[in-house]
């Protein structure tokens, strides 16, 4: 009966995980979907956008780190950190605070899936958030980049204009 007994209790235990995750996909695929979708359609208006403002905004010089790099870099033609590593050799093998740090990036993108809250949902983010470097960066703009995720753009505290008198 003992030996039954715990056969019984895996078996149900692993229904039941079966269940959560069956219920997880059926929950979350819809949404993510929909996002991949809208962001398919206006993806062209969303880099539009952003690459607009920071050509009008800061010279070709300026070291843009962002996670999305692709047509970014292409059009801006800016110098950019690919701080999830797909396009940086040290980076692409894990992540590197003193590298990421060395790059003196003049302006930050983060993603979040909300435009009042910052919800950073990568390790790299969260390294980069919590590193006491990023005390050196204000938020100057939010960016929306598909139906749930917003670019949150931090510039650093020396590019900042200095109000006169």
């Amino acid at each position: 009966n003992q030996h039954r007994s715990y056969w019984t209790t895996r078996k149900m235990t692993a229904l039941f995980v079966l269940v959560l995750l069956v219920a997880y996909s059926l929950y979350s695929y819809p949404s993510t979907k929909k996002d991949a979708l809208d962001y398919a359609k206006n993806e062209d208006q969303f880099i539009n956008d952003l690459v607009l403002w920071l050509t009008e905004n800061f010279p070709k010089e300026t070291v843009v780190a962002i996670a999305d790099v692709g047509a970014i870099a292409y059009i801006s033609e800016m110098k950019i950190i690919d701080y999830e590593g797909l396009n940086d050799p040290l980076l692409s093998r894990g992540w590197n605070s003193t590298y990421f740090w060395s790059k003196n990036p003049d302006i930050i993108i983060l993603s979040s899936k909300s435009d009042q809250q910052l919800l950073v949902f990568t390790k790299n983010m969260l390294s980069i958030y919590s590193d006491t470097s990023f005390q050196n960066y204000t938020l100057v703009r939010k960016n929306q980049f598909s139906s749930s995720f917003y670019h949150w753009i931090y510039l650093k505290n020396s590019q900042i204009p200095k109000k006169s008198g």
